[in-house]
């Protein structure tokens, strides 16, 4: 009878003694779990944050091209011939008209 009783007392901690571990698994379990949710919530947000950055810099760099691009029309010398060629013909339109006014008058 005191065997039975304690081998059931035994049996009852071990009982007790392996919830605890469960109980203590299950925090620790939730931790890592909550931990890992914040992560992958910091790895989103990263990742938004990297293509935002990089359209930002393509972008830019298209803004740039661009730029670029401008400065070497205007510098090529086909375009300011070109320009220097309009402003001739301006000129020369202007002076035509200002020659018939004063032609004009008696």
């Amino acid at each position: 009878m005191y065997y039975m009783l304690y081998v059931s007392c035994h049996q009852e901690k071990e009982r007790g003694d392996l919830l605890d571990q469960y109980r203590a698994l299950s925090s620790e379990a939730e931790q890592f779990q909550t931990a890992t949710h914040q992560l992958e919530s910091e790895g989103s947000n990263m990742r938004l944050e990297i293509m935002t950055k990089d359209s930002e810099l393509r972008r830019l760099r298209d803004k740039v091209d661009n730029q670029e691009r401008e400065i070497n029309e205007v510098s090529s010398p086909s375009c300011l011939l070109s320009h220097l060629y309009f402003c001739f013909i301006a000129f020369v339109v202007k002076f035509d008209s200002l020659k018939l006014k004063t032609q004009k008058k008696p």
